[in-house]
Parts: structure tokens; C-alpha cells; sequence
């Protein structure tokens, strides 16, 4: 595919979280990574449209890489974490990326998230993966 300039998803969630977790676990039933071979940018953004509940919430995002062999290369791009006073948070990544991580891309990922605190939970949490 060439390269275009228009943005299109290539993973989302929706949805309350509670623990940690990543966006193969949710592939399912196949368990798959996120296919982004024809991706050279991709733009990793997360909004907590809802207060968090929980003693001192908070939710690190990121993206994960995988080479050929299946290995994973965790946190490539780490999003600042999410506590009760910030809400959203984006990054990105990929060859034409100005004030970002410049990275070639390799054809799978994954995103995955780490949830600390006492009891916490993230209601209606939005995660958004795009890519061009």
C-alpha cells in the first residue's frame, strides 16, 4: 500500500478497565497482534471521559512492538500516565514523526496498559491506535 496522508484506525477500545492488560488479550478469540505493515506513523491517544474510581488511580499506556520471530519490544512509545487530575494523554511514533519518536515500524504491535492504586477502575475508557 503507498503511503497516505489521511489517518485511519487500526485498533480501539471502549470500555471500563480495571487491571492490567493489553489489546492481544481483547483480539479475541484469536489473540492476535495489531497489523499495522502498511503503517509508517501511528498516533497512540487515551481519554478517561470519566473520573476514575479508587484510592490514588492511575494508568500508564503503551505501545509494544513484535519482530518476525514474535518477540516483543515493550513500551517504544509510553504515553505520560493518567491519575485523576490528567485525563488524556497521546504520542507518537513512526518515520515522519516531528517532535515524536522517529521509528521504522515493524508489521505487528500491541497495545497495553499497566493500572495501579487501591481498587482502582477507569469507566469508559477510550483507547485509540491510528496509523497512516
Amino acid at each position: 500500500m503507498a503511503y497516505s496522508p489521511y489517518g485511519r484506525y487500526f485498533w480501539q477500545h471502549q470500555g471500563t478497565i480495571t487491571g492490567n492488560g493489553n489489546s492481544t488479550s481483547l483480539n479475541t478469540p484469536t489473540n492476535t497482534p495489531i497489523d499495522i505493515h502498511d503503517a509508517t506513523d501511528l498516533w497512540l491517544a487515551v481519554y478517561a471521559p470519566n473520573a476514575p474510581t479508587g484510592t490514588t488511580p492511575t494508568l500508564t499506556v503503551q505501545l509494544d512492538v513484535f519482530d518476525d520471530f514474535g518477540n516483543v519490544f515493550p513500551g517504544v512509545l509510553t504515553l505520560t500516565q493518567l491519575t485523576t487530575s490528567t485525563l488524556k494523554a497521546q504520542g507518537s511514533i513512526g518515520v515522519h514523526v516531528q517532535g515524536g519518536t522517529s521509528l521504522v515500524l515493524p508489521a505487528t504491535c500491541q497495545v497495553s496498559w499497566t493500572v495501579g492504586g487501591t481498587t482502582p477502575a477507569w469507566p469508559g475508557l477510550c483507547i485509540s491506535l491510528l496509523g497512516r
